[in-house]
């Protein structure tokens, strides 16, 4: 049986948002080049345009009809690559907290572009449809025959309670829906995703004085509240990011139910 392969639109490459997007990754990469230098006001510039571009991209996205799955995972791995150069400029030890953002990005991105209505919702559902690998795979179709046929099959049935099990252990705790509830629109997610973007660059100002010298103005107990807030918001994310880090290696562990 052939099968017709789909040919790429490399003319999404090329969408307006995406060009946005290139332009944000070259501003990333001459701030920090910026850095290295002492140019320290030029640094805060570049990174000023690309958090500024960041905002934009996504509007003229859907202004112009030109949201795209490309769209989707550049604007991220954009987002990774800035918080990891600024990790790695805080602290050498700050490259783990890099290391777990990209880490999760590629459990979550392998559930596909609807990661978080799987993660968020019913995980039974999305482990019975998601397939990682021919034992997953075998477990989805030995369920779909079993619908279809309407009998009762010992390997459905036995495959159904694997998947079951397996749902069970990687439920979503009820503080990770509270920070993914409506698409991260909400007080959990707010705060998870300040502490996500913000405390790297919150302790890049720490470290380069910037409240004593750009933001002398702000009262005197700003810089550590502010600290406070984002740190736990940061570790509110870090729930989050490991649990979805189970819930991969769930399903990377979950075995295919052969008939004997």
């Amino acid at each position: 049986m052939s099968m017709d392969l789909v040919k790429p639109d490399l003319s999404i490459l090329l969408y307006l948002p995406n060009l946005i997007g290139y332009v944000r990754l070259v501003c990333v990469v001459a701030a920090f080049w910026l850095l290295t230098l002492g140019h320290n006001g030029c640094f805060v510039i570049f990174y000023a345009v690309s958090i500024i571009l960041d905002g934009i991209d996504g509007w003229v996205a859907r202004k112009l009809q030109q949201c795209s799955q490309f769209g989707a995972w550049l604007d991220v791995v954009i987002d990774n690559t800035s918080r990891a150069l600024l990790w790695a400029h805080i602290h050498p030890m700050g490259t783990l907290v890099s290391a777990l953002e990209w880490t999760v990005f590629v459990c979550n991105h392998q559930l596909g572009e609807n990661w978080r209505t799987h993660l968020s919702s019913d995980v039974y559902g999305s482990l019975s449809s998601i397939s990682l690998g021919e034992s997953t795979f075998s477990v989805h179709s030995n369920l779909i025959g079993t619908k279809r046929s309407g009998k009762k099959s010992p390997v459905g049935s036995t495959a159904n309670s694997v998947l079951r099990k397996q749902a069970d252990i990687c439920q979503p705790p009820q503080l990770v829906q509270w920070i993914l509830k409506n698409d991260f629109r909400s007080p959990g997610g707010v705060w998870a995703v300040a502490g996500l973007h913000v405390l790297p660059l919150w302790l890049a100002g720490l470290k380069y004085k910037v409240f004593q010298t750009s933001l002398y103005f702000l009262p005197d107990l700003v810089p550590f509240w502010g600290l406070c807030v984002l740190v736990l918001g940061r570790l509110l994310c870090a729930y989050a990011e490991l649990w979805c880090l189970w819930h991969h290696i769930v399903l990377l562990t979950t075995h295919a139910v052969h008939p004997r």
